[in-house]
């Protein structure tokens, strides 16, 4: 079988986007475990704020039983002391009408042959014992509710306390979980870059395989084509060339992995690009970095390529003499003269 030209070129491609191939493939993959790790500490924080923000939310309850409470007590105080104080005055008023207005029940007693200093003494006493019990009652319930009252403030400012520690530790569980969601998104975001750029090596290595599948299998019979003559083949456009075979100037049109070696030329957006001489096609369709190719064998060993094309007019194994197919927007050509396995420089094959 014929060895052909432009297998090397598209070997070395298609090794080059093997790697790229793999080394993305191993890239996607170690996305895939960070996205799965991110998304359980997503979830992990959610559970943690949830958790947080029912405790908080139970925290702001209880402290408003205890402002309801406070406030009840408080009331109570109030009524409390208020009793207090009206007792106080009926206890007073008792003892003042007793010793100042000398009561008239108290006058019979006096007067009464039968009771003496002494039993007057144990009346009095009796009324004091009462109205201290009385006074004393009212004073216990006093400092049992001012008891109380201290315990509730001290219970609202120690819940005061930890709901703010939970709210300060809510604000950064929420700043956390923005930061993972961020970190989760840019990394889903990173994954979907990376399965594009797979797909499209995978495409591109697809259509390198077939450029090579399609020259290996294009075999031209022996005198069928006699090859190119110096000087003797018409120019594929009516146009300048723009970069020559020697020059170091970057590739306009090309930006093909491997190192492009032919000649760029300009002519007008849409005119007709022509075969040099006449050849059959080895392959017509899209490269990777070449755009639009097509490529022919004109025997004795010798291949163009034309690359860059805005459209193509010819199929894999045409013979063709004339048209190939047509200048793009840009009004550029690639093109490349290959005798054996070497680039030649085309304007000697061109009159």
């Amino acid at each position: 079988m014929l060895l052909l030209v432009f297998s090397n070129l598209f070997a070395e491609d298609l090794e080059t986007l093997s790697r790229e191939t793999e080394s993305t493939e191993i890239q996607l993959t170690n996305l895939r475990e960070e996205i799965k790790v991110k998304k359980d500490e997503v979830s992990k924080v959610e559970k943690d704020l949830a958790a947080l923000d029912r405790k908080v939310k139970l925290q702001k309850e209880e402290l408003v039983g205890l402002k309801e409470k406070e406030i009840q007590v408080s009331d109570e105080i109030v009524k409390k002391e208020s009793e207090l104080k009206l007792e106080k005055a009926r206890v007073k008023d008792i003892f003042k009408g007793i010793i100042l207005k000398a009561n008239t029940n108290l006058r019979v007693l006096v007067a009464s042959p039968k009771i003496g200093a002494a039993e007057m003494g144990t009346y009095l006493r009796g009324i004091s014992k009462y109205q201290a019990k009385v006074l004393s009652t009212f004073s216990s319930k006093l400092s049992d509710l001012e008891n109380q009252k201290a315990d509730l403030l001290l219970m609202r400012d120690e819940k005061e306390i930890v709901l703010k520690d939970q709210e300060r530790n809510l604000s950064k569980i929420k700043e956390l979980r923005t930061k993972r969601s961020s970190e989760l998104k840019n990394l889903e975001k990173q994954g979907a870059e990376v399965r594009a750029l797979l797909l499209t090596l995978k495409q591109r290595s697809l259509r390198v395989q077939t450029a090579l599948k399609g020259i290996s299998s294009n075999v031209v019979p022996k005198d069928s084509l006699k090859g190119l003559s110096k000087g003797g083949n018409r120019k594929p456009i009516d146009g300048k060339v723009t970069k020559d075979f020697k020059s170091k100037k970057a590739y306009q049109f090309v930006k093909a992995t491997a190192a492009s070696q032919g000649i760029e030329m300009r002519g007008r957006a849409g005119d007709d690009v022509q075969s040099i001489a006449r050849g059959k096609v080895t392959f017509s369709g899209p490269l990777p970095g070449y755009g639009r190719v097509v490529i022919l064998d004109h025997g004795g060993r010798y291949y163009s390529l034309y690359g860059n094309l805005g459209t193509t007019s010819v199929t894999r194994g045409d013979l063709v003499d004339g048209k190939l197919g047509s200048l793009p927007d840009s009004g550029g050509l690639y093109f490349e003269i290959r005798e054996q396995k070497n680039s030649v420089d085309p304007s000697e094959y061109l009159n």
